[in-house]
C-alpha cells in the first residue's frame, strides 16, 4: 500500500503536542485538507489510507488522537478499530473523533456511540463544521493524550524503581550468604591452631619432661606464626 505523502511532513511538525492525529475520510482530498489546516494551527497530522492502514502503522505510544469520517466506517473497519482499541494498556484511552455525515438523524449518531463507546474515548463532530471546531476538539485530544503519556512514564518509572529495589536487595541478601560463607571459613581456620595451642599449654601446665615441653613450645610457636598470618592476611597486610 503506498504511503499518502502528507504523512511524513505532519510527522516531522508534531510541535509541543508530540504524538499526530491520525486521519481517515472518504477521499484522498478531503483527508489533505484537513491534515494541512491541523498543521498549519500547530497540531501534527498523519494522513492514513484507511483504517486498516491506521491500525497497521500506528501503534498507540504514536497516535495522539484519531479522526473519522462516518462514511468510512463499514462492518470490517469497525471491527478492526474496536479490536485495536481494546488492545491498548491499562493507561491507554486514545481520544476517537467522529465527523458525523450530512444531516445525520439522532439514531445514527446513537448507533455510533454505542459501536465505539464501549472501546475509547469517542468525540461526535456534526457537519457542516467549522476547522476552528475541529482544531479546538484535536488540541483537547492531544493534551489529554499527553497526560496519559505522562502517566505511562511515570508507571514505567516506578515500575524501573521496583526493579532496582528488588536488584539492591538481591545484592544484599548475596553479600549475606557471602559474608555467612566467609565467616564459617574463618572460624574453621581459627579452630585448629587454636585447638593445638590449647593443647600445648595444658602440656606445659602438666609436664616438667624437657621433650614434651620443647614440643609444645614449637606447637605454640608454630600455630602462633599461623594465626598471625590469618590476620595478616584479614587486615590486608
Amino acid at each position: 500500500m503506498t504511503r499518502p505523502p502528507e504523512q511524513d511532513g505532519g510527522a516531522a511538525r508534531q510541535g509541543i503536542y508530540g504524538s499526530p492525529v491520525l486521519i481517515v475520510a472518504p477521499l484522498g482530498n478531503d483527508a489533505r485538507l484537513t491534515a494541512d489546516f491541523l498543521i498549519n494551527a500547530g497540531l501534527p497530522a498523519m494522513v492514513c489510507a484507511d483504517v486498516r492502514d491506521l491500525c497497521k502503522r500506528a501503534p498507540e505510544a504514536g497516535c495522539g488522537a484519531i479522526l473519522l469520517a462516518q462514511e468510512v466506517i463499514d462492518d470490517e473497519s469497525e471491527r478492526l478499530l474496536t479490536e485495536w482499541l481494546g488492545m491498548q494498556p491499562s493507561w491507554s484511552d486514545i481520544p476517537v473523533a467522529i465527523v458525523t455525515a450530512a444531516g445525520e438523524t439522532p439514531l445514527p449518531r446513537r448507533e455510533l456511540l454505542d459501536k465505539f463507546g464501549h472501546s475509547g474515548n469517542v468525540t461526535l463532530l456534526d457537519r457542516p463544521f467549522r476547522q476552528g471546531t475541529v482544531v479546538s476538539a484535536m488540541e483537547v485530544a492531544l493534551r489529554s493524550r499527553a497526560r496519559q503519556f505522562q502517566v505511562r512514564d511515570l508507571l514505567d518509572q516506578n515500575k524501573r524503581s521496583s526493579v532496582e529495589l528488588e536488584e539492591q536487595a538481591s545484592e544484599l541478601r548475596q553479600a549475606g550468604r557471602r559474608k555467612d560463607e566467609f565467616l564459617a571459613m574463618l572460624a574453621h581456620e581459627l579452630r585448629n591452631p587454636l585447638a593445638s595451642i590449647g593443647t600445648a599449654v595444658g602440656l606445659l601446665k602438666e609436664t616438667k619432661d624437657a621433650e614434651n615441653r620443647a614440643w609444645a613450645v614449637d606447637v605454640i610457636d608454630r600455630q602462633g606464626m599461623q594465626l598471625a598470618r590469618l590476620v595478616d592476611d584479614l587486615l590486608g597486610e
